[in-house]
């Protein structure tokens, strides 16, 4: 009797452990399966509209890879046949902006940043036909700015990020525009010193005059120059000053 109990109770446990096994199984694939279902979306709805990406076709299909959800599948490389992607299908490539650019490219005519769109409106365009010369592409890869100091914030809406002239900024070797020593130290100090004659003669020989001069300057700017400047006598009034040159 003893024995037979006790093997039912073996049985019990047994079956026990089956069944939660069994659980804990079933429990981690709902887990996963659900995992799947909220880490996954549909990309497009099946009626939206064709689209290009680059040269390239693109239609919300739902098989066109392994999962069962909607995405923006390639249907069609306009490259392939000379064509260009234009609102979602190839044309001919023969379609052109003013100065002769294809459509969808860099103008090879009118130059960089100009860039032909799908409307054949030429824009600028920086961020994907770079810019001339030493300028650089601006701070919304549209417009380019200069780049250069030459007392020009070029054009309207560069920063001093692109353009030293722009704004007051230490250490960047470019005095902007507006600015003084006070709040860029590219400025230079002001200068409200003269420069001090301390002597000048004039020697008049008998075909020519003998002019010196001791000029020194101490107001930070430095001495540019002297220039020597002479008049015609009207009655002790000098007249028609000339630079003696």
């Amino acid at each position: 009797m003893n024995s037979t109990n006790n093997r039912k109770k073996i049985i019990s446990i047994i079956t026990f452990f089956i069944f939660a096994i069994l659980f804990s199984i079933c429990a981690y694939n709902l887990k996963i399966s659900s995992a799947s279902i909220e880490c996954c979306h549909h990309e497009c709805n099946l009626t939206d509209p064709k689209k290009c990406v680059g040269n390239t076709v693109y239609e919300c299909q739902l098989d066109c890879d392994a999962d069962l959800y909607q995405d923006w599948c390639e249907v069609e490389d306009c490259s392939a046949t000379g064509q260009t992607c234009v609102d979602g299908v190839c044309v001919s490539s023969s379609l052109t902006c003013s100065d002769n650019t294809s459509y969808n490219a860099c103008s090879i005519n009118t130059g960089a940043p100009w860039y032909c769109n799908s409307s054949g409106s030429l824009v600028e365009n920086c961020g994907t036909c770079g810019c001339a010369g030493s300028w650089v592409c601006g701070p919304s890869n549209t417009f380019c700015c200069d780049n250069q100091c030459n007392s020009s914030c070029s054009p309207s809406g560069c920063t001093v990020a692109y353009d030293p002239d722009c704004a007051c900024q230490d250490n960047n070797s470019c005095c902007g525009i507006g600015c003084n020593n006070a709040n860029d130290n590219d400025c230079p100090l002001a200068d409200n010193i003269d420069p001090f004659v301390s002597s000048f003669t004039a020697l008049n020989n008998v075909n020519d005059v003998d002019i010196g001069w001791n000029v020194s300057d101490s107001g930070g700017s430095h001495l540019d120059r002297i220039e020597i400047w002479r008049a015609t006598d009207n009655g002790g009034i000098p007249v028609a000053w000339a630079e003696v040159g």
